[in-house]
């Protein structure tokens, strides 16, 4: 796995999507898709946030190499890429596929993530933690998540020296994730909640299950569209068959809450529906510039249309794939001098960029 800066990455050129885009998966109305996610640590070396360049240099070949070895039964056709030789727009496109993190891409030299061809799967070298692992699936797969995510972090222990402590488990750089070190989250979509102020009761009820909620792009970020990031809330003191049990109860419940309140809508909001959705389509069609808060809240009400029957043409599938090049991650990443040049460009791509694709699409529904 040679280090890349370009091939086979999304916004690269190759026109390849992330799969979890596909919303081909159960729950996919309510649940964009699921990300399980491993935090491992060497043992004897500084966490990254306190490490020394060489410490940080040594943790990437000691990965890559061991990640070489356990290639062609595990890495089967994943790429390395060198997170410090792309450019912001680069950067940009993997964290808003979900294939990495801002601060991942902002770290600096030493960096690495290894992607597989169907960019569900990302092993990230040097983030938070030494490796953090993680599978993205479409749609409500927790456990596949889960066992993807657990079959590579079996090849990689058997060949590195973990850092794992027979009382605390496996010792993170972040309190929150001692224990299991695992993550199991979903984002999800839920515009008609939002519309009903229901929102704050619907949190409290997910949290009695120990879910924390996050932004659009992480920890640390706002929310945008009504999407959202549900994850457990700790590591330590659950199972991993728990973690995935409780998450998969949260997905249950926030898509049932969810369907209730499009129905509710329908039956008793159906003119403020009329309006938002036509409003939405006005703006779209009309707008030369939109900022990411603008593209999403328009994508977000095209979308609950489509669910509720209207012909917006954002299903699913167009909807993730939208969101997934919106570059909201530019802003977050483009040093202060390039920033504004950076935000320009995107807000005036992004209007044609949505309706080309959902003509598109409407044109293959029409052609059957």
């Amino acid at each position: 796995m040679k280090p890349s800066a370009r091939h086979g990455l999304p916004g690269t050129g190759n026109g390849k999507s992330p799969s979890w885009i596909s919303g081909a998966a159960t729950l996919s109305d309510v649940v964009l898709s699921t990300r399980a996610r491993l935090a491992r640590n060497l043992s004897g070396i500084n966490f990254p946030h306190v490490a020394s360049e060489a410490e940080l240099a040594r943790v990437a070949k000691y990965v890559l190499t061991a990640a070489n070895r356990v290639h062609e039964r595990t890495f089967r056709a994943m790429q390395t890429v060198d997170i410090s030789a792309l450019d912001d727009q680069q950067k940009a496109a993997l964290v808003d596929s979900h294939l990495t993190s801002v601060a991942h891409v902002r770290a600096g030299k030493h960096r690495f993530a290894i992607v597989d061809e169907e960019q569900s799967v990302s092993v990230l070298i040097n983030e938070e933690d030494h490796i953090r692992i993680q599978v993205i699936l479409p749609g409500m797969q927790a456990e596949a998540a889960w066992r993807r995510a657990d079959a590579i972090d079996d090849a990689l222990s058997a060949e590195l020296p973990i850092a794992y402590d027979p009382h605390l488990g496996y010792l993170t750089a972040s309190l929150a994730n001692c224990g299991m070190g695992l993550r199991v989250s979903i984002m999800v979509h839920l515009p008609a909640l939002a519309l009903l102020h229901r929102l704050a009761s619907t949190w409290h009820a997910a949290s009695s299950l120990d879910a924390a909620v996050r932004g659009l792009y992480g920890e640390g970020t706002e929310t945008a569209g009504n999407i959202y990031q549900v994850s457990n809330a700790v590591s330590m003191g659950w199972t991993e068959g728990q973690t995935v049990g409780k998450i998969t109860a949260v997905a249950t419940y926030l898509n049932a809450e969810e369907a209730g309140a499009r129905e509710l809508l329908l039956r008793t909001r159906k003119s403020e529906i009329d309006d938002m959705v036509g409003e939405a389509q006005d703006q779209l069609r009309d707008a030369d510039r939109l900022s990411v808060e603008e593209g999403v809240r328009i994508l977000s009400a095209l979308r609950l249309g489509y669910l509720m029957g209207y012909e917006t043409h954002v299903a699913d599938h167009v909807f993730s794939e939208l969101v997934a090049a919106l570059r909201g991650g530019t802003p977050l990443i483009a040093s202060d001098d390039d920033r504004a040049r950076d935000i320009f460009y995107q807000e005036t791509r992004r209007p044609a960029h949505f309706r080309n694709r959902i003509r598109a699409e409407r044109s293959a529904v029409a052609a059957g």
